[in-house]
C-alpha cells in the first residue's frame, strides 16, 4: 500500500485529528495534568528537578533511589535544564508524551497498510468500496486510538510515554522482516533494531521479556541457517545484552542491589501458587510463538523466504489479515502474555500503564481485523447492494460499541472527582510550602504531588522511590522503621484518606504503632484538605471504591517521640 491510498489517508487523519485534540487538552485545560497523570508521575518529576538542581538521583532529597526508569528520567531532566519547573514542566513533559503517542501511532499505521494492501478482495475492490472502508477502518481507529483512558495509557507523565514508540518502531521493523531477524534485515537494520532494544530495556525494564520473546525466534531460526549465522546475531543481541548489564551492574554498585527498589517493593513473595501460574503463562507464550514460527516457516519451504504482506491479496482465507499479522508478530504476542503473567502472578500492584505493550498491539490488531470483517461484508453483499449499506453490519457491530465506550470513557475522565485526588494533594503540598519550616521533613505514602509541590523533603512511605536502606527497614519491624525515620529527622506524617471528624484514624494508628500510644493521641493535626473523590484509592485509609469524601491530612509528630532513640547508622 502505498501513502497515497485511500486507507492509509483516511487513518493518518484520524492519527492527526488525535494528537491535536490532545495537544490542546493538555496546553489548554488547566486541569489537564491531573486528570491524565498517575501520583508517580509526580516522582518522576520530583527527582529530575533535585537531579537537575545537583542534588542527585533522589526525590526526599535525602535517600538515594533508583525506584524509575533511566530513559523517562533523561528526558524528565533535560525539561529541568532547561529552565522549566512546576506545572510548566508538567505540561511540556505531556506534551511531548503526546507528540511520542503520535508517532507510535504513525507506526501503527505503517504496520497495518502493509497488511492491506490490495484491500478489498475481488468485486469489492471498487472506488466507493474502497471509500467506505476507508471510513470505517478510520473511523474504529480514532475511537479506540482516541478513547481517553487509551491515551492515558500512553500519555501519563510516566516511562510508557516514551516506551510506547520505541515499541511500536520494534513492532514495524518486526514486521517488516516478517519475524526473521537475521535474514530479513540489512546489517544496518539489525544495527537499528538492537538499539531500539536497548532503549526498549531503558525506557521499561520489563522490556526484558521482549528481549527472551525475539532471541527465542532468533535461535529458531539460527538452526535453521546454514552456515551459522553468529555474526547476525551478535548485531542484533550484543548492544541490548550489554546495555541490561551494564545497568544491572551499575545499579548493585551504587544502590546496593541490581534491581530498582521499586520492583522489590511490589515484588509478590514466591510461593508454588504464584510461580506455577506464572509458568503457565510462560507455556502459553512458548505455545503461540512456537506456533507462529512454525506457520512462518511453512510459507517458506518453497520460496526460501517468508511470504509478504502482499500475498494476502491471492489468499482465499477469510480474516487473513489478521492471521497473517498475529503469525508474523508472534514474537510480540508472547511478550504480552509473559507480561499480563507477571502483573497478575508475581507483582503485587496492578496499574493501567503495565499493558501500554498489550494496548499498543491491540491497536495494530483492531484495524486489520476490522479490514477482515469489511472484506467479509463486501463478499456475502448482493452486487446490487451499495457499499456504504453492505457495511452497515460492521459498523453496528464494532464502530457503534466503541462509540458508546469513548462517550462512557470521556464523561469518566472529564468527572471532576476523579481528579480531585490529585488536584487535593498538590494544594496540601503548596500549603506545606507556605506553611511549614522549609527544614520541615514529612513522610507520605503517596507522595508524588504532595513532595513536590510542597518543594520540601517528602520521605516515601510505600518505598518505590526510596532507598534501599529502607526498603530492608521496612521489613525489620516497626523498631527499625522508627529509627530509619527519625534519623531523618521526619516530624510530620502525610497522607490522603479518610475523613472522620476531620482527623485520619489510619494515620494516628501508625504514628502509635511507631512511636507509641501516647504519640499517636498526642499527635497534632496542622491540616486537613477535603475533597470528594470517586474511584479507588489503597493507603492509610485502607482499599475502598466509589463517590466518598475524604481529605489529606498532615499531622505533626510530639518532638520527644520524633528524637532518635539510639545512634544513627
Amino acid at each position: 500500500m502505498t501513502v497515497e491510498s485511500p486507507v492509509t489517508k483516511a487513518l493518518m487523519a484520524s492519527v492527526t485529528a488525535i494528537v491535536t485534540v490532545w495537544l490542546v487538552v493538555i496546553l489548554a485545560w488547566t486541569e489537564a495534568p491531573f486528570a491524565i497523570t498517575f501520583d508517580d508521575a509526580f516522582y518522576y518529576v520530583g527527582i529530575a528537578r533535585n537531579i537537575a538542581e545537583g542534588n542527585g538521583s533522589t526525590f526526599d532529597g535525602i535517600n538515594p533511589t533508583n525506584g524509575y526508569h533511566p530513559l523517562w528520567m533523561l528526558v524528565c531532566v533535560g525539561a529541568f535544564l532547561v529552565g522549566l519547573d512546576g506545572m510548566a514542566a508538567v505540561r511540556t513533559l505531556l506534551a511531548v508524551q503526546v507528540l511520542a503517542y503520535g508517532a507510535a501511532l504513525v507506526a501503527i499505521v505503517q504496520i497495518v497498510a502493509r497488511f492491506t494492501d490490495g484491500w478489498p478482495k475481488g468485486r469489492a475492490r471498487r472506488p466507493a468500496s474502497l471509500k467506505a472502508g476507508a471510513l470505517l477502518l478510520a473511523a474504529t481507529f480514532a475511537l479506540v486510538a482516541g478513547n481517553p483512558f487509551v491515551v492515558k495509557t500512553f500519555v501519563n507523565g510516566l516511562e510508557t510515554g516514551i516506551s510506547g514508540v520505541i515499541l511500536a518502531l520494534l513492532l514495524w521493523w518486526g514486521v517488516r522482516a516478517d519475524g526473521q531477524w537475521l535474514s530479513g534485515l540489512t546489517v544496518r537494520q539489525r544495527l537499528g533494531v538492537s538499539g531500539l532494544l536497548s532503549l526498549a530495556f531503558l525506557a521499561r525494564t520489563d522490556a526484558a521479556f521482549l528481549l527472551a520473546c525475539i532471541s527465542a525466534g532468533v535461535a529458531v531460526e539460527w538452526m535453521r541457517m546454514r552456515p551459522r549465522p553468529n555474526r547476525q546475531v551478535a548485531e542484533l543481541l550484543t548492544l541490548p545484552g550489554v546495555t541490561a548489564v551494564v545497568y544491572l551492574a551499575s545499579n548493585s554498585r551504587i544502590y546496593g542491589g541490581a534491581l530498582q527498589v521499586s520492583g522489590l517493593v511490589k515484588r509478590a513473595e514466591p510461593t508454588v501458587g504464584n510461580v506455577g501460574a506464572f509458568l503457565g503463562f510462560v507455556a502459553v507464550a512458548a505455545l503461540v510463538q512456537r506456533l507462529g514460527i512454525l506457520r512462518l516457516h511453512a510459507t517458506t519451504l518453497t520460496a526460501g523466504i517468508t511470504a509478504r504482506p502482499a500475498t494476502i491479496r491471492s489468499s482465499p482465507a477469510r480474516f487473513a489479515r489478521t492471521g497473517q499479522f498475529v503469525h508474523r508478530t508472534s514474537w510480540f504476542a508472547s511478550f504480552c502474555i509473559l507480561l499480563v503473567g507477571y502483573y497478575l502472578t508475581l507483582q503485587t500492584q496492578i496499574w493501567l500503564w503495565y499493558f501500554c505493550p498489550v494496548v499498543l498491539y491491540l491497536l495494530a490488531l483492531l484495524p486489520l481485523a476490522t479490514a477482515d470483517f469489511a472484506e467479509e461484508a463486501f463478499r456475502t453483499a448482493k452486487k446490487q447492494v451499495r457499499a456504504n449499506r453492505a457495511l452497515l453490519p460492521v459498523w453496528v457491530m464494532l464502530a457503534v460499541p466503541l462509540l458508546i465506550a469513548f462517550l462512557i470513557t470521556g464523561r469518566q475522565f472529564a468527572d471532576p472527582n476523579l481528579r480531585s485526588i490529585q488536584i487535593a494533594n498538590a494544594d496540601a503540598g503548596a500549603w506545606i510550602d507556605a506553611n511549614l519550616p522549609p527544614d520541615a521533613v514529612l513522610a507520605a505514602w503517596d507522595a508524588g504531588a504532595l513532595g513536590f509541590f510542597s518543594r520540601r523533603s517528602v520521605i516515601n512511605l510505600d518505598g518505590v522511590v526510596n532507598s534501599r536502606a529502607y526498603y530492608d527497614a521496612s521489613r525489620q519491624g516497626p523498631k527499625a522503621l522508627r529509627s530509619f525515620l527519625s534519623c531523618r529527622s521526619v516530624r510530620y506524617i502525610a497522607n490522603h484518606g479518610g475523613n472522620e471528624s476531620g482527623e485520619d484514624p489510619g494515620i494516628r494508628e501508625f504514628i502509635s504503632e511507631l512511636y507509641g500510644s501516647d504519640a499517636g493521641r498526642d499527635a497534632r493535626l496542622v491540616h486537613t484538605q477535603p475533597f470528594v473523590y470517586s474511584g479507588i484509592t489503597t493507603g492509610s485509609a485502607g482499599t475502598a471504591d466509589g463517590l466518598r469524601e475524604l481529605a489529606v491530612h498532615v499531622y505533626e509528630i510530639p518532638a520527644d517521640a520524633a528524637r532518635p532513640v539510639g545512634p544513627c547508622p
